[in-house]
């Protein structure tokens, strides 16, 4: 990364995750008490989008730091190439991860998403080496076998990772990779959505 670049980063405001999807719990909550549209309670108007993109970041954050236990917080920071950033400290050295979401839509909402077209549609990422793709799985997780999925050789982007609700309840959370680690299989982490 140029150091132009981590500087931007560096400025940036970062956030804990878990508090974010606390409060978001919390407002979650508060509605169910009103008539509010379900499109609504689903974040899935236009007009609800950049907080539905937050709420993913949060959650992505949430499942990579359960996975590696480095005290992840995001930024929200719209760039043509990424939807937010991620930052840990290891040691002395703050590092700083561009992520683009991506999603395979519910199907009440789009049945033809599928995650051969998510996966196609990011080949306008191939070249860039810093960037991370997080694609949430909004459907139905228990027929994702992760070892079938067809990660075309050409990316050549940082890092793939998939993540999506596995429990009714939509408490328990797993996030599945690195598919761009070729040395080894992607392995899935559960995570719990942040209560309390």
């Amino acid at each position: 990364m140029d150091k132009i670049r981590a500087r931007k980063f560096a400025s940036l405001e970062y956030g804990d995750p878990h508090d974010f999807l606390r409060e978001l719990r919390k407002v979650e909550a508060m509605l169910t008490n009103f008539d509010v549209p379900e499109k609504v309670r689903r974040l899935r108007t236009s007009g609800l989008k950049s907080e539905r993109e937050m709420r993913d970041a949060a959650l992505f954050c949430v499942g990579m730091d359960d996975r590696f236990h480095l005290g992840v917080r995001f930024a929200a920071t719209e760039d043509e190439d990424f939807d937010f950033v991620a930052t840990w400290r290891i040691d002395d050295v703050q590092h700083f991860c561009p992520v683009q979401l991506k999603e395979v839509a519910p199907e009440d909402l789009n049945p033809q998403s599928s995650m051969e077209d998510v996966l196609r549609s990011l080949a306008k990422y191939r070249d860039q080496r810093d960037l991370t793709i997080a694609i949430r799985l909004s459907r139905t997780t228990s027929k994702f076998d992760p070892v079938l999925l067809d990660v075309p050789k050409h990316f050549s982007f940082a890092q793939l990772w998939m993540f999506g609700c596995v429990s009714v309840d939509q408490s328990t959370w797993a996030v599945w990779g690195d598919f761009m680690d070729i040395s080894r299989r992607p392995i899935m982490t559960t995570f719990q959505y942040p209560a309390g």
